[in-house]
């Protein structure tokens, strides 16, 4: 029996070597994990981001180059004859004008205070030019106007005023600018949406920033209580997010307080949150664990709760292969 005194007194010593050690990888394992959730989130957004410009800047500025040699041919293909003569009468429900064109070189004065479109069947003439030169479809102020100058003259077509001299350039081209202007408010959109997802899940991951703090800490509580890793662990994490809900709790101001009974209850309130301080000052899984049996599901029950806490889990399960509950 004598024999077998050391062996077990080496078995004795490497039992209790081995589970503090454990604990304390797992501590640093957890540490890990939880920091690199938020290092991933501030690496994912800008990964997101470069992607995104990556992927809509070129076709965006593809569209704008296309957008402009389409103006260019516009400019150059918007000559018209007028078919029908025309004298406006403001008294005259019957009278015709024709809007969107430019006065023919040979009757610079077709349009005035006192006589307005007057123009004569044959005439050779032009359409307006585009309003905002290089920027006509680069601003929505401009790109409206612009719009209603093509349509008008769409119209007047259709309605037998005027006649293109060059219809298939003068086609295509109000055609690739119509095309390009629709895929840069597409492309534009998409790009705005893309940067706002970006942005949406950075602050998500933000959000969480005090969960995770919580969690770090709570890893390093736990270490302290080796054998029950998991259980000190979620008791910690509860007892981080009971302190906080206490702490804001307290930190209430006074306009709530409208009877002696109110009173009352700020200060109990706040005989808790400061009961809460001591503890975490001095911190005990003991008494972690009576707080939380205190106030039971009354935080706890909370949404922000449960999302911090599912987060929490399952980035442990990933770390350890442990899952852990509130229960």
């Amino acid at each position: 029996m004598k024999k077998l005194y050391p062996v077990l007194i080496m078995l004795l010593l490497v039992a209790v070597n081995v589970t503090p050690a454990n604990a304390a990888n797992k501590t640093t394992l957890l540490t890990k994990a939880f920091q690199k959730y938020l290092s991933d989130g501030d690496i994912n957004y800008t990964k997101s981001l470069s992607d995104s410009k990556a992927l809509y800047e070129p076709q965006i500025s593809s569209a704008k180059n296309k957008l402009l040699a389409a103006q260019s041919q516009f400019a150059k293909s918007n000559q018209v004859t007028i078919l029908k003569s025309t004298k406006y009468s403001a008294i005259s429900s019957e009278s015709i004008g024709i809007d969107a064109v430019n006065c023919p070189s040979t009757n610079p004065d077709c349009k005035g205070v006192l006589k307005a479109n007057e123009f004569k069947a044959g005439e050779i003439a032009t359409v307006y030019s585009l309003i905002g030169g290089d920027e006509a479809f680069l601003t929505n102020f401009n790109a409206q106007l612009n719009l209603g100058i093509l349509q008008t003259v769409d119209s007047e077509i259709k309605n037998g005023l005027i006649s293109l001299n060059n219809p298939t350039a003068y086609n295509n081209s109000v055609s690739e600018m119509r095309n390009q202007y629709q895929n840069i408010l597409t492309l534009t959109r998409q790009y705005g949406f893309a940067k706002t997802d970006a942005e949406t899940e950075l602050q998500d991951v933000q959000s969480m920033e005090s969960a995770i703090s919580s969690a770090i800490l709570s890893s390093k509580r736990a270490a302290l209580n080796s054998s029950t890793f998991e259980k000190a662990f979620v008791t910690s994490f509860k007892f981080e997010y009971n302190a906080k809900r206490l702490d804001e709790l307290a930190r209430s101001p006074w306009t709530y307080i409208s009877s002696l009974k109110a009173l009352r209850d700020a200060v109990s309130v706040t005989k808790q949150s400061e009961l809460a301080d001591s503890i975490s000052s001095r911190y005990s899984f003991k008494a972690a664990s009576n707080l939380n049996a205190t106030y039971a599901n009354l935080f706890l029950s909370e949404q922000n709760f449960k999302s911090s806490f599912q987060l929490v889990a399952s980035i442990y399960k990933n770390a350890t292969g442990a899952t852990i509950t509130s229960k």
